[in-house]
């Protein structure tokens, strides 16, 4: 038995232990200012060696890092960035932030992923920038979406907020872009029991302009001396932001990555868990989800199709199961883009539809959290709405 197999857990939903309470003291113990420290080093470099990159800078949220992404990237006004509007909107958010203008294709209608091809029509020459998102732990199609940004010489952003652990064609999401944004919400594989994000790349410039962004601009200039050891500057080198993370959820990802590395959370975990609402689920009408032949699905969550949705999560809410409603509707619709852009219904046809029929489950984290019983219970309540 693991040494966490034989632990209590403190919290069985986020996979805490008293591993992430000794991390925490050993930090609050420790006399040095909690933003800047060998936590925050360590887990760059651990996170950096999992994914497969050179270079990881850590964040205080999925958010602050595309953000900082498009900034590091150079888009800005006039500029174009096409993504799935079948996300959470925060996404196309960050592309306001900068002054670029979203562009939303279309999705594929098994992966919920960005169909390449209604990508491809939708470039310009304002585009700037490809912002994939790898959907609940199922990975875009990589290999068109790189090529496409190379004949045109656009920028390649991966969300891969869900898709810690997901490989495409056995290679790692996160790992594809000049840039890519990891999350550790709490709902993620890795939380850090609050918010927080990792940025990944292979570029030492892009790595080092994020660090300054991510630090009120600060770079070289903050660190130089004067041959006393006076400071030169206790300004900043360009304008920047307070995306910093603390020190704290630094030492909290660390203990959850370990423990995501040896299979004690993660993505096996899960696909043990899917297993048993497909072999539940089978003969109701509840499309559970698929994968690719060239995906490795991480599942940070499952998400079904579902006749009658609305209907049904009704029911369920009746009999106190909980289930979501996930990215309705979609970010074209939402509030802020038809006030912004006009956008209408009938743009994205199959974004339109996958948006009235996805059904969330919980998924565990840990093997000792959701017995079966639970899972059967729902299956239970699924099969008596249908009948």
């Amino acid at each position: 038995m693991t040494k966490v197999a034989s632990e209590m857990y403190i919290n069985k939903m986020f996979g805490v232990t008293q591993e992430e309470v000794d991390a925490i003291l050993e930090v609050l113990r420790t006399p040095r200012y909690p933003l800047y420290g060998e936590q925050i080093a360590r887990f760059e470099k651990e996170f950096a060696e999992h994914v497969g990159t050179k270079y990881a800078v850590a964040v205080s949220s999925g958010t602050a890092g595309l953000h900082l992404a498009l900034i590091a990237c150079g888009i800005g006004p006039g500029d174009e960035v096409i993504t799935p509007s079948h996300s959470f909107h925060s996404v196309a958010d960050c592309v306001l932030f900068v002054g670029a203008r979203p562009v939303f294709c279309d999705i594929d209608y098994d992966s919920f992923n960005i169909d390449p091809e209604d990508a491809r029509k939708r470039i310009t020459p304002k585009t700037k920038a490809l912002m994939p998102v790898h959907l609940n732990g199922h990975p875009a199609d990589m290999d068109p979406i790189m090529e496409m940004a190379s004949k045109k010489n656009i920028h390649v952003i991966e969300d891969a907020a869900h898709s810690l652990g997901a490989k495409y064609k056995g290679k790692m999401t996160g790992t594809f872009g000049e840039l890519n944004m990891f999350s550790f919400a709490p709902g993620k594989h890795v939380t850090t029991m609050g918010d927080g994000g990792m940025m990944t790349t292979d570029r030492e410039d892009l790595a080092d302009k994020i660090r300054m962004l991510c630090n009120h601009g600060r770079g070289p200039l903050f660190k130089k001396v004067d041959e006393k050891g006076f400071p030169a500057s206790i300004g900043n080198d360009i304008l920047g932001y307070n995306y910093r993370i603390s020190e704290v959820h630094a030492a909290v990802g660390r203990v959850q990555l370990r423990r995501f590395i040896r299979g004690e959370a993660g993505p096996e975990i899960r696909r043990e868990h899917v297993k048993e609402y497909e072999q539940l689920l089978r003969n109701t009408p509840i499309k559970t989800p698929g994968e690719k032949e060239w995906a490795y699905h991480s599942y940070c969550r499952f998400i079904t199709k579902a006749p009658r949705r609305d209907d049904l999560w009704l029911f369920l809410r009746q009999k106190g199961i909980r289930c979501g409603i996930p990215y309705y509707p979609s970010v074209h619709l939402n509030k802020t883009y038809v006030e912004r852009y006009g956008f209408k219904k009938g743009m994205l046809p199959v974004t339109e539809q996958v948006a009235q029929e996805v059904l969330s489950f919980p998924l565990r984290r840990i093997r000792e959290d959701i017995p079966r019983e639970n899972t059967e219970r729902v299956a239970s309540a699924i099969k008596e709405f249908y009948k």
